[in-house]
């Protein structure tokens, strides 16, 4: 199947292949031909699944270019998604776009509407904004896209879109795309969507197939402890790691910065500028390592990311999904590891039903763990990545170091900074009770990453590779 089979114009094709997009994916092949009919549109689809074309090629292609008022109306949930969808929109250069989000100067925004415009790309806030300064008309948009439509309204922007549909034609198409169809979705659908057809994407089996999940098992107190140990142990390509909140976020980037990290930090209370400087450079590897709120979690392309960590669980089940879908992209694999401490217990026990899945259990620091070597299991994908990036490798191994017969590998039960802690002790006397006959406590595995062997190679000296980010 082709673009142009699909009803898409030669002009509109070729751009597609000029941008080395020739195919369209299952959920464009089930979306544009029914946008094209004029149909609503209820599509259920993953993120990563191409539907940002899907709603913009139709909908696009649709407008009357003489037309002096603004046809197409697109709301995200938030900023980073909005800009996202912009620069999809910005290929189709006959158009002028504008996007319009809270962090940008507003006398800009207001400047910008003043000349003509075809198409808007806007979060709920300061799009309701310009509306009731009534700075904005809408009265002849034909097209009404919601993305990621289940992550708005659980983010608290139901009342907001209501009120701006207020200020909609009732004669407009509405298309509305979302990762998960609940109650909220389909009754929005129900009380404003007309006959809407409702589409499924088929869905990758993104937790099961390319992910290996891991609980660690660990206290308030151990928390940091073991989430530096996991970072010299693994020495992720690169990580994203989720907080519940943007507290949450500022204090554990401090910790980790702190401790010699390469890190970012990204959040919705951060300027919009920041924002766009810490997306570009952690997709450029200028840092290796991202703490973020969900933010990050949907609709963002972010390309090898080896680890997700999610330092606390998030409130839905779904949004889990979203986190660790960051990582294990495009066939590669990935690592996903869950720091839990009792108060996510009941967020646990949902996850697990939602994905019909018992994630593993594992605690550090336990005696008679085994030495790093005894697993020499390796990713074929993340060395394909390293070898892609060998800048980015590089700056998480250690800058030198010597093969030694008389050190041992380092050891889960010990945490960084604390190798000659007593918990060395203890875990030499855990092997030694172990090869007596004793019971073997569980430990957990080693992450699968070419970088391990580097770690064993360099057990003698301390990892130097984290490399400080300039704030």
């Amino acid at each position: 199947m082709s673009f142009h089979k699909l009803g898409i114009n030669h002009f509109y094709a070729q751009i597609l292949e000029e941008n080395f997009i020739t195919e369209p994916t299952p959920i464009q092949t089930l979306a544009i031909p029914l946008i094209s009919a004029g149909k609503d549109l209820i599509a259920e689809a993953q993120t990563g699944t191409g539907k940002t074309l899907a709603f913009l090629l139709p909908a696009l292609q649709k407008i009357d270019l003489s037309s002096t008022g603004i046809s197409v109306l697109v709301i995200a949930p938030t900023r980073e998604l909005a800009l996202q969808i912009t620069e999809v929109a910005k290929m189709f250069y006959d158009l002028s776009v504008l996007n319009i989000y809270g962090g940008q100067d507003f006398s800009a925004q207001m400047h910008a509407l003043e000349g003509k415009v075809d198409v808007i790309i806007a979060t709920p806030g300061r799009l309701l904004h310009h509306l009731s300064r009534g700075r904005l008309d809408l009265s002849e948009v034909s097209t009404l896209v919601i993305d990621e439509a289940d992550h708005l309204f659980k983010g608290g922007f139901l009342e907001d879109v209501e009120s701006i549909l207020s200020y909609l034609p009732m004669s407009r198409q509405t298309l509305l795309f979302s990762a998960t169809i609940d109650k909220t979705v389909k009754r929005f659908s129900k009380k404003y969507m007309k006959s809407s057809e409702h589409v499924v994407a088929p869905k990758e089996k993104v937790v099961l197939d390319h992910i290996a999940q891991y609980v660690i098992l660990s206290s308030n107190r151990k928390k940091v402890d073991d989430l530096l140990f996991l970072f010299k142990r693994d020495c992720p390509t690169k990580a994203i790691i989720f907080c519940r909140s943007r507290i949450g976020v500022d204090t554990l980037y401090q910790t980790l910065f702190e401790a010699g990290l390469s890190v970012a930090k990204l959040h919705g209370g951060l300027s919009q500028t920041v924002r766009e400087n810490v997306m570009k450079g952690f997709r450029e590897g200028e840092f290796l390592t991202l703490v973020t709120t969900d933010v990050a979690s949907r609709g963002l392309d972010i390309s090898m990311v080896s680890h997700v960590i999610n330092y606390n669980l998030p409130d839905f089940p779904e949004d889990y999904v979203h986190r660790i879908g960051r990582t294990g992209r495009a066939g590669a694999t990935g690592i996903a590891y869950t720091i839990l401490t009792g108060k996510d217990d009941i967020r646990l026990e949902k996850i697990e039903a939602f994905i019909d899945m018992k994630i593993p259990r594992y605690a550090l620091g336990l005696k008679a763990a085994p030495k790093m070597e005894s697993n020499t299991e390796s990713s074929t994908t993340l060395k394909k990545a390293e070898k892609s990036t060998p800048k980015m490798a590089e700056q998480t191994k250690p800058k030198s170091a010597k093969r030694t017969k008389s050190k041992a590998v380092p050891k889960l039960g010990v945490h960084v900074g604390s190798e000659k802690s007593k918990s060395d002790e203890g875990a030499r006397k855990g092997e030694k009770a172990n090869n007596q006959g004793g019971k073997v406590k569980r430990e957990v595995p080693m992450a699968k990453s070419e970088h391990l062997k580097t770690e064993r190679k360099n057990s003698k000296t301390k990892n130097k590779g984290f490399k400080k980010h300039k704030q």
